[in-house]
């Protein structure tokens, strides 16, 4: 191995192998098979899979297997949170502090690990001006709640989103609901989506 890869050791730390050949955010899950895989954004791969720029990739594990999930523009960061829990999808988050506003630029996204499906959840409506303003949404151990921090409130506070089923939020916008950090106790709010992008619903 080297100091550009995500590496595979087992219980006993004996070294298996690359899962992949650079690092970026990531988490562990479980495959629709249960599978292990890991789910890793590929801004730093040196050899990217065509047509999946800044991609959300799915690598299966021990073999290394990619699949790319969901591209996004260059000009966001990305944070992907599964939990490991074989759910068939992890929650991604985007941020952007720029001008620009690409599609799925500061949401919070349902991915699923099939590659059939993005589901827009959220706005973080944060400004990303400082690290602790960045949303960095994480999905609860049983897939039904989501956090993630924003400044959307005028000061930095923690929110929490009640995961909707697989309906498309242009259609049924979650609620979300300040939990009080920072003093917003009830605070709610409803998305809605102005527009809809292409592929809302599929990625392919």
């Amino acid at each position: 191995g080297g100091p550009s890869a995500a590496e595979l050791f087992d219980q006993s730390m004996n070294y298996v192998g690359k899962a992949v050949d650079y690092h970026g955010h990531s988490d562990r899950g479980r495959d629709t098979d249960g599978a292990d895989v890991l789910v890793i954004t590929n801004s730093a791969d040196p050899t990217p899979i065509p047509n999946c720029q800044n991609g959300v990739v799915k690598s299966r594990l021990p073999a290394g297997t990619e699949t790319c999930l969901r591209p996004l523009d260059w000009s966001m960061a990305v944070h992907i949170s599964c939990n490991n829990l074989g759910q068939g999808w992890c929650l991604v988050s985007t941020y952007n502090s720029g001008a620009a506003w690409p599609a799925y630029n500061n949401e919070l996204l349902k991915v699923k690990l099939d590659g059939t499906q993005t589901i827009r959840l959220a706005h973080s409506r944060s400004s990303n001006a400082a690290y602790d303003a960045i949303p960095r949404a994480a999905i609860s151990p049983n897939g039904r709640y989501a956090l993630f921090d924003s400044d959307m409130g005028g000061a930095v506070d923690v929110y929490l989103l009640t995961m909707p089923d697989d309906a498309p939020p242009d259609t049924t916008p979650p609620v979300i609901t300040g939990v009080g950090v920072s003093g917003i106790s009830s605070s709610t709010a409803t998305v809605a989506w102005t527009t809809n992008e292409p592929g809302d619903t599929q990625v392919n």
